[in-house]
């Protein structure tokens, strides 16, 4: 009997046999399955996560107002709709707001980077020996002078110190507006 268990086991051990390969198979057929549906399965955690948030705030409107289950789910809703679109309306304007302000900005930062290049490839050509650093600090300048990073309620300004008496005026003249410097 031992001789026919060490069979089996030196048998098992050979390789996978072909209800091994049969499981496999049928593992690696879910697993493409589930791949190809994963954006559904996704939106399905989704609603299930929502639906239990839902479920313990209606729990508690009804709860807390003797209400009907109904009358606590609309208005649950409705709060929480209210809520979205208050936030909307809030948060929109100043991302907008920023966006076209990129936009006006962003040509004049094109326009001073392909000036600072031609300037640093000319310094290249003229000497053998060039410090990178005369380069980059006016571009960090002009980034961090020209660009106001402002939110509905935080107004961030970032400064970079320079030697230009243009810059500093520039960045006095942003402080008198109220940026935080």
């Amino acid at each position: 009997m031992q001789k026919a268990m060490n069979l089996d086991s030196t048998k098992a051990e050979a390789g996978m046999g072909f209800a091994s390969w049969c499981g496999l198979l049928a593992l690696l057929a879910a697993l493409g399955i589930c791949w190809q549906l994963r954006e559904l399965l996704i939106q399905l955690f989704g609603a299930v996560v929502i639906a239990v948030a839902l479920c313990g705030l209606v729990s508690k409107v009804e709860q807390q107002f003797c209400l009907k289950r109904w009358q606590a789910l609309l208005i649950s809703l409705f709060v929480i709709f209210s809520l979205a679109i208050l936030l909307t309306a809030l948060l929109v304007p100043p991302f907008v707001e920023q966006f076209s302000e990129l936009l006006t900005q962003l040509p004049k930062a094109l326009s001073y980077l392909a000036k600072l290049s031609n300037t640093f490839l000319l310094r290249i050509g003229q000497s053998n020996d060039f410090n990178i650093s005369g380069g980059v600090k006016p571009l960090l300048g002009f980034a961090g002078n020209h660009v106001a990073l402002r939110s509905g309620i935080l107004n961030w300004h970032f400064t970079f110190a320079r030697r230009d008496p243009l810059c500093h005026a520039h960045a006095k003249h942003i402080k008198g507006q109220g940026s935080i410097a």
